[in-house]
Order: C-alpha cells, then sequence, then structure tokens
C-alpha cells in the first residue's frame, strides 16, 4: 500500500510538474499575435464572414489561464451595409487552470468587455442580418461528434463587467429602429444555483421617445441553466421626448 501511495504521489508531482514547465514554455515562447489569421480562417469558414482583429492578443497562464483581446470586429451579413455586425474595443477573460483540468470546473474570475457594439437589422423581405448565423450554428450542431462527452463543466464567474455597450435595431420591413447606448453591467458571483445581484444602466430612443434607465435586483441560474429568474426587480429612470 504504501508502494502504491508514494508512486502516486510521484505520478501527480510528475504531472503537475509538467503543467508548470509547459506553462512557463508557452508563456516564453508562444505569442498568440502570430495566429490572427488562423483564427479569422476559422471563423470565415464557420460563419462565412470576416474577423478583423486590429489589437493586440495577450495570454497568461498558471494560475489563471487569461486572454485579452484588443479592437476587434465581425463583419455584417451580405446586403446589410459596410458597418460590422459586432465589434469592442477590448474584452478579456480569466479562468483557473488546474480546477478545469483536474475537476472539469470551469471557474472564470472576470469577464469584461468594453466599447461593444452590435448592429441588428431587418431587411424589406423579412431576413435578419443574423440568420446565417443561426444556420451556421445548426449545421454545426448537426454534424456527428464521435467522441463527445455528456458531462458539462460546472461554470462560476466571479466577476462580469460590461463597459459602454451600444445595441441597434433597424427593421426596414416595419419601418421601426430602437437603440440602446452607453449600457453598463456589473454582476458578480455568477454561478448555478445561488443569486447573485444584477446592476445595469443604460440610454435609449425608440420612435419620438427616449430616456435612462437604471435596474437593480437579484437573479438566479438554474441548476441546469436553462433558466434565468430575477427577484425584487428594482426599475428607475427618466423619460424624455425627442
Amino acid at each position: 500500500m504504501q508502494n502504491l501511495v508514494k508512486t502516486l504521489l510521484l505520478a501527480i508531482s510528475a504531472i503537475v510538474g509538467l503543467i508548470l514547465v509547459a506553462s512557463i514554455a508557452v508563456y516564453l515562447f508562444f505569442d498568440p499575435n502570430e495566429y490572427r489569421d488562423d483564427i479569422s480562417a476559422a471563423v470565415k469558414e464557420t460563419t462565412g464572414r470576416d474577423l478583423t482583429i486590429e489589437g493586440d492578443l495577450s495570454l497568461s497562464l498558471f494560475p489563471w489561464l487569461a486572454v485579452e483581446i484588443g479592437r476587434t470586429e465581425l463583419g455584417n451579413a451580405e446586403g446589410f451595409g459596410e458597418q460590422p455586425f459586432i465589434r469592442f474595443d477590448e474584452a478579456s477573460l480569466s479562468v483557473r487552470l488546474l480546477p478545469l483540468i483536474f475537476k472539469r470546473e470551469l471557474s472564470v474570475g472576470t469577464a469584461s468587455i468594453e466599447g461593444l457594439a452590435v448592429d441588428l437589422a431587418v431587411a424589406e423581405d423579412g431576413r435578419s442580418n443574423w440568420d446565417d448565423l443561426l444556420t451556421a450554428q445548426e449545421e454545426t450542431a448537426e454534424e456527428p461528434q464521435d467522441s463527445v462527452s455528456e458531462d458539462v463543466p460546472t461554470i462560476e464567474v466571479g466577476r462580469i463587467e460590461v463597459a459602454n455597450a451600444n445595441v441597434t435595431y433597424r427593421d426596414a420591413k416595419a419601418g421601426a429602429s430602437y437603440s440602446i447606448s452607453k449600457l453598463q453591467i456589473e454582476s458578480d458571483g455568477v454561478g448555478p444555483g445561488d443569486p447573485f445581484d444584477v446592476d445595469a444602466e443604460f440610454d435609449f430612443s425608440a420612435a419620438e421617445l427616449g430616456g435612462h434607465v437604471a435596474i437593480r435586483g437579484e437573479a438566479e441560474i438554474s441548476d441546469d441553466m436553462t433558466r434565468l429568474s430575477i427577484a425584487g426587480l428594482n426599475v428607475s429612470g427618466e423619460l424624455r421626448g425627442i
């Protein structure tokens, strides 16, 4: 028994050592910016759209796998103009490495995005500029998967931050347009089964009305991550004519 325990301890030590060495090697010798074209090509193949990464990509490892990406934009659908479908100035995500490897727990430290802009549009014939993305997603889901585990990792997010986001919606068929601007969202301790606070505020415009809205509430995601409920919702703001 002692020999078995000793062997297991040595094996675990070797695995941890390899992870440390690999992490240091990747950190020292791997430049994610060299793979911009590969990333863009993969997005083009999957969605048919152009992905342009203008800002820098950075990667750090252990104990957090942290990824930061600068200004990026995803092209619009054909027939919906030259403005990008989605763009942002900066985004970052950090994930604890060891819980993901050994426990299948996706523990995110902070997920943040700044300067997000989303252009949603419906053409006169009823087509939307997100229809093709849904079609691509459905086709990918229908492809046979040889070895897919049914186990879904537990997901927890320490903090979510959205700063200065803008969303526009244009419906040429209905002759309507709406927009949300200066959207700010902050939330801590996001995970299934436990309530968490959500703070959000934004300006809006619709037809001849506009204003500012602030939302406070306590949200909870179901354990199977299929439902979102909000309790104690507090909405305040001001309404003004345009």
